[in-house]
């Protein structure tokens, strides 16, 4: 298949996913307004576990059935839509969720629609309607469909394990296949040019309509038993199909291989170097997102007008795929000036917080949107009282207030950045291979006991630093609490 054909399948198919992900996302939002507080906990969890599954892992346990369907390719595409589809609709829901109030209300449509004259054609009610629709459902959706159609246009991994056509399984292949830099990335510009197109409109709405900056709007209605009864059962099939079957798939060849895993001292090597990428790379978008978040929170005029558009041009990358992030910092690494650093982990890291900044910015406004700001200025005032008591009841209460939240968005970035092949794969250092390579290139010669066993303990490993991390966090802040309402008081003269 020619680049062409495969850029062409892959932008139809993402497409469809992100029109027919829509009225799901939709629905699902419905949903979650009538739930109450637990329930509605307990049905974003559900639904947010398949996005936060590794597509490695899933792409693996699938990858037996696709040679199935190697006679039905149209099936196979299906299967890998429908993958995507259960994959990112989630996001959509979030995005939907947190939007801002559209200016045009449903009651205003119903009204524009009542106001249409009985003569009016099929297009003239399109002609007149439109607009009342673009600022009202459509501002909701776009959002929701464009970010879909992006992670659905840029998604490798499963789409490289069960053989579905992709524009970045063939560039991929091609610069490992010895394609010349510079051709990889001419070839490399119409699919970047659909995703300017998406991009271009998203982008201006965001900034215009202060996305996910604004407090989002409730939408309380009732919901039919059936209606509520699909969120549940679409996030059950989601959760099935993209996590649970693979972790049973995978998971029941482990017993056999766990004796010669535990052996391999070279897997726990190459899984310490994707942990030492993912936790540089998180940290440092971490800390760029804040940074630029919090010039721009400053309201000053010339520091927004300045830094929107070093934030965009910092984001822009991110946006573009990891593809596109690993052969773009692969070209600026190979020229003279930042030759000598080519043979050093800073290329990886460099691509990967890159296409990480994006995702953090996400991450810092939805933390920042969930915070209760009323309680954090309270919390600040009493960190400043002369009673040590006193400050150290504040610095517990920002940890539970605002800290726990930033420092688990960092640890979900450095996840992220551990979970990422791409750029570990063609930007890293000889000596430093990643476990994630590791079992990309072994995952192409079929499914075995011990691969599923090495595949199952490296997608836990970040997990559970991660909560071990988590564990040392809260225990360091409740002992600086304790010792802070513990401390002598200090004798002042009056």
């Amino acid at each position: 298949m020619s680049l062409a054909a495969a850029c062409g399948w892959t932008l139809l198919r993402a497409l469809v996913v992100a029109v027919l992900s829509v009225p799901v996302c939709w629905r699902l939002r419905q949903a979650l307004s009538t739930l109450g507080r637990r329930p509605r906990l307990v049905l974003w969890a559900v639904l947010l576990v398949p996005f936060f599954t590794p597509a490695l892992l899933t792409g693996y346990a699938y990858s037996n059935f696709a040679l199935s369907l190697v006679r039905y390719p149209l099936w196979n595409e299906v299967l890998y839509a429908a993958l995507l589809g259960l994959r990112f609709i989630p996001v959509g829901t979030v995005l939907m969720w947190l939007a801002p109030p559209p200016p045009v209300t449903a009651e205003a449509l119903h009204c524009a629609r009542l106001s249409l004259p009985a003569a009016c054609g099929l297009l003239g009610r399109f002609r007149r309607l439109a607009p009342f629709a673009a600022k009202g459902p459509l501002r909701d959706a776009f959002p929701a469909a464009a970010v879909i159609f992006l992670l659905a246009f840029q998604e490798f991994e499963t789409a490289s394990l069960i053989g579905a056509a992709s524009w970045t399984v063939w560039l991929f292949d091609a610069q490992a296949g010895g394609l010349a830099l510079g051709e990889t990335l001419r070839r490399s510009l119409w699919p970047v040019a659909c995703e300017l197109v998406v991009l271009a409109v998203l982008v201006p709405l965001i900034i215009r309509t202060r996305f996910l900056m604004a407090a989002p709007h409730g939408r309380p209605a009732r919901l039919s038993r059936g209606r509520g009864a699909f969120a549940w059962l679409f996030a059950l099939i989601a959760l099935t199909a993209v996590t649970g079957l693979p972790l049973v798939l995978v998971g029941g060849d482990t017993v056999e291989g766990l004796r010669i895993v535990l052996r391999n001292r070279r897997m726990f090597e190459e899984i310490a170097v994707a942990l030492g990428f993912g936790l540089v790379a998180g940290t440092l978008a971490a800390i760029l997102a804040g940074a630029l978040l919090e010039a721009v929170s400053r309201r000053r005029r010339w520091a927004v007008r300045r830094l929107a558009g070093a934030g965009v041009s910092l984001l822009l990358p991110g946006l573009l795929g990891s593809l596109v992030v690993s052969l773009a910092v692969l070209w600026l690494f190979q020229r003279p000036l930042l030759r000598p650093v080519y043979d050093t982990p800073m290329p990886a890291v460099a691509a990967l917080a890159l296409f990480l900044l994006p995702r953090a910015v996400l991450l810092q406004l939805l933390v920042a949107a969930a915070t209760p700001q009323q309680g954090v200025h309270v919390a600040r005032l009493l960190s400043a009282a002369p009673h040590p008591r006193g400050r150290g009841a504040a610095r517990e209460l920002l940890w539970h207030l605002r800290r726990r939240g930033q420092l688990l968005a960092a640890g979900v970035l450095c996840v992220w950045g551990y979970l990422e092949l791409l750029p570990a794969s063609i930007l890293a250092p000889p000596g430093m291979r990643s476990a994630i390579v590791r079992l990309y290139e072994d995952m192409h010669y079929g499914r075995n006991a011990v691969l599923s066993t090495i595949t199952l303990l490296a997608m836990l490993a970040p997990a559970v630093v991660l909560v071990l991390a988590a564990r040392v966090l809260r225990a360091s802040a409740s002992f600086a609490g304790w010792a802070g309402r513990h401390r002598p008081e200090s004798v002042h003269s009056t």
